[in-house]
This record gives C-alpha cells, sequence and structure tokens, in this order.
C-alpha cells in the first residue's frame, strides 16, 4: 500500500487540529504519556 506525500500530510495536519499540537515532537510526547494497562481479566484501557 503506498500513500502520496500530499495525502500523508493531510492526515497529519487533521491529527494535530484534533490532538491541539503543533509539532509531531509534541505529538509524540502526547501519544507517549499515554500507557496501555492490562488488568488480571486481560481487559486492555488506556491510561492517561
Amino acid at each position: 500500500m503506498s500513500v502520496k506525500k500530499e495525502t500523508a500530510r493531510g492526515y497529519l495536519k487533521t491529527i494535530f487540529l484534533k490532538t491541539d499540537t503543533h509539532r509531531q515532537s509534541e505529538l509524540i510526547q502526547l501519544i507517549m504519556s499515554y500507557t496501555l494497562r492490562v488488568d488480571a481479566d486481560l481487559n486492555l484501557q488506556f491510561v492517561g
């Protein structure tokens, strides 16, 4: 599967708007601030 550069940039712009971030480094910091927690019943929960 290939994605044109313009399409990828459009997707990133949308993600930046929705996450209120302006740089890739800010977006990565936001993503890394969430941890995936697995409880004893193997239910997955995002904790942030």
